[in-house]
């Protein structure tokens, strides 16, 4: 196997920028340097057609660093020919606001505090360790994601999403056809799970207070959570956990809609609850130790 090696190496401000665009190969983006982006390229010569291939590594006058490889204009279209796979190892200060494509191969991101826009077409975007907003896209691939935090929005045309021990103070995570797996902390919201043809797991906390609109044209909803008030038609559920508030949407074409505590545990379909005896007890015992008076507790059978 043939290769050719290509080192380039940048003074950053903080935070830096970096935008990566690859066709083929593999891109790996780690914590490095303070104030430097090191960027390391091997080319496969014997892998792919070097005609079709222009790879530019360079830092515009905004100091944002850019590593894109291109096909000449003249070759689109050009069938059974393709340009040279291209592997990235990239090394960023913490803070850096990322924005990655590659359109057949891997994305491997972790350990940054920015934002982060990355898209694969065809390939496993693997990600961990992150803060701040999230835009997470594939087409036809995976997204695994561990301990992510920040406003996010993930989406898959054909694929999974499988995001746990993460911290979205607002979700929207979509599938069109495959599964959807998302475990984190509850904040403000909304949360929104969409899929079309798949079955969706949203993972919370034990004890979560929110409120769950699900609805499905051929599916159900599930929860092992403490439900305190309920709703539910044939093929839509209007569920309180709790206390309420935090708002939860979930809707499907076909499939299954799980709001659990963990993966491992078991829902089963809420019926109509009016108030649940966990909360009717917690109301009287507060009013018969005189913390609540007779007014305040008609407040809360009524609300």
């Amino acid at each position: 196997m043939t290769t050719e090696i290509i080192e380039k190496s940048f003074d950053v401000s903080t935070p830096a920028e970096l935008v990566v665009k690859n066709i083929r190969g593999k891109t790996t983006v780690r914590p490095g340097t303070a104030d430097v982006i090191q960027v390391k390229a091997t080319m496969h010569m014997d892998d792919g057609d070097p005609d079709l291939t222009e790879l530019s590594i360079t830092k515009d006058a905004d100091g944002r660093v850019k590593v894109f490889v291109h096909m000449p204009e003249t070759y689109f279209g050009i069938r059974h020919r393709k340009p040279l796979r291209i592997d990235f190892d990239i090394q960023a200060p913490v803070q850096t606001n990322i924005t990655a494509k590659v359109v057949s191969g891997s994305l491997d991101i972790s350990g940054f505090d920015g934002r982060m826009d990355l898209n694969t077409v065809s390939g496993p975007m693997l990600v961990k360790d992150l803060s701040g907003d999230l835009d997470l896209d594939t087409v036809s691939g995976r997204i695994e994601g561990r301990h992510l935090s920040g406003p996010a929005h993930i989406s898959v045309v054909s694929g999974r999403i499988d995001v746990q021990e993460c911290d979205f103070p607002t979700l929207s995570a979509k599938t069109v056809s495959g599964k959807a797996k998302v475990q984190t902390r509850l904040g403000e919201g909304p949360y929104r799970i969409t899929t079309v043809s798949g079955s969706s797991w949203l993972v919370v906390p034990q004890g979560s207070n929110c409120q769950v609109e699900a609805s499905a044209v051929s599916g159900r909803f599930y929860t092992d959570l403490d439900v305190t008030r309920s709703k539910s038609t044939k093929r839509s559920w209007s569920v309180q956990l709790g206390d309420g508030g935090v708002p939860i949407r979930m809707k499907a074409v076909s499939g299954k809609m799980h709001l659990l505590s963990s993966f491992e545990a078991h829902g089963q379909e809420p019926g109509t609850i009016e108030m649940s005896s966990t909360k009717r007890n917690e109301i009287l015992n507060n009013l018969s130790e005189g913390n609540i008076s007779v007014e305040e507790a008609i407040q809360a059978f009524e609300s």
